[in-house]
């Protein structure tokens, strides 16, 4: 497996290749959903058949993220260009194995809106309904307040019952 311009190889001491680093399949996370990961409670994130496993795994992550510190700028570049190669060149080889960055992009974002508007409605309750709404909405700019006009009693429950054009003349 070659170094190309979409992933790094990750190798210990001994040179041997320990893991892969596709950046092809890079997602955006927003801060708020990050967790740090540590040690100690590993296995609340997976299962180990063994305490070995268990060792060789935290030496596998202590190894990437060693590799990942000393070559963040490397891997900036490196994503920056396979981003906008993504843009300019979506049929090419490298772009049909890669991600639709913009699109995750996009999906973040709205994820980031439900989510927080959720926590400040008092009738819609539903991640499903929200979705709905937004998928259905022609003008996204118009999202929060079309929520707050089905954000009541007498509407609430029959949201998924909209059809697209109702939910696009309701303000």
């Amino acid at each position: 497996m070659k170094e190309d311009v979409d992933l790094f190889k990750i190798y210990d001491r001994n040179n041997i290749l320990l893991s892969v680093l596709n950046i092809n399949n890079m997602i955006p996370v927003s801060l708020e959903n990050i967790e740090k990961v540590n040690y100690k409670n590993i296995e609340k994130y997976r299962t180990f058949e063994s305490t070995e496993s268990k060792k060789m795994y935290i030496y596998l992550l202590q190894i990437e993220l060693l590799y990942l510190s000393k070559n963040v700028d490397k891997i900036l570049k490196k994503s920056t260009k396979l981003y906008h190669h993504k843009q300019d060149m979506p049929l090419s080889n490298i772009s049909v194995r890669t991600c639709d960055f913009k699109k995750l992009e996009e999906k973040c974002i709205e994820y980031k809106k439900v989510q927080t508007l959720l926590l400040k409605l008092k009738y819609i309750n539903s991640k499903e309904q929200l979705y709905y709404i937004y998928d259905n909405l022609d003008d996204k700019s118009k999202f929060e307040k079309v929520v707050s006009i089905f954000d009541s009693e007498n509407k609430r429950n029959n949201i998924l019952n909209f059809s697209k054009e109702e939910i696009n003349n309701i303000c």
